[in-house]
């Protein structure tokens, strides 16, 4: 991450480890035709300090999970729900 804020349409609809798109913690909400983008735009302008607040949320997410240690457990973690997954599915 570059200290973004994110703005994005249905955010809430990907799935992402660790979950850096969690609507109004991390990313602000956009419509899908952006037809609300200036609004949205306007009130992150509006409010820098909380923009800031959702910026350092993501980096601090995703600088935890870039130690190879904790990127280690995360894909054990993954591993093991997945295979779960697939044998509740049989």
């Amino acid at each position: 991450m570059a200290g973004c804020v994110l703005v994005k349409p249905r955010a809430q609809d990907i799935q992402a480890y660790p979950n850096v798109f969690q609507s109004g913690y991390t990313v602000y909400d956009v419509s899908v035709d952006f037809s609300n983008l200036g609004d949205v735009v306007t009130g992150i302008l509006q409010n820098l300090d909380k923009a800031q607040v959702m910026v350092d949320r993501v980096n601090k997410m995703l600088k935890k999970h870039a130690n190879p240690a904790q990127f280690a457990v995360d894909l054990d973690e993954l591993l093991e729900l997945s295979v779960k997954e697939s044998m509740r599915l049989e």
